[in-house]
């Protein structure tokens, strides 16, 4: 188990990795990788929900619902909080999660 020091360093350089991340790049290459056909306003509401994310994760605000429910990953609960447009690109937060996430923190998020 990480110290609250070494949590606080992770999140840190976590925030410094993903200070240049394209978030609505990102969330469009995914948007046509999935086929989910989501509008440029429903990507960018994706966009700044998975910015928000990181805000959660990195205990810089604090947390909708639906992020709680993310966090926690619960997916019954994280459908259950979803808006129309996150429940249409929940593909988009699991990849997200999954992949650019460090371990350390979605472990000591749950």
């Amino acid at each position: 188990m990480k110290t609250e020091k070494e949590i606080k360093a992770i999140q840190l350089q976590f925030l410094e990795d993903v200070k240049d991340f394209n978030f609505p790049k990102w969330a469009q290459e995914k948007n046509r990788q999935y086929i989910l056909n989501l509008s440029f306003s429903g990507v960018s509401h994706v966009a700044k929900g998975l910015e928000d994310l990181v805000m959660v994760y990195t205990g810089k605000t604090l947390c909708t619902p639906f992020q709680s429910e993310l966090l926690k990953n619960s997916l019954l609960g994280a459908f259950t909080c979803a808006d129309a447009i996150n429940l249409q690109a929940m593909a988009i937060y699991a990849d997200f999660i999954h992949y650019v996430i460090p371990m350390y923190l979605k472990i000591e998020s749950n």
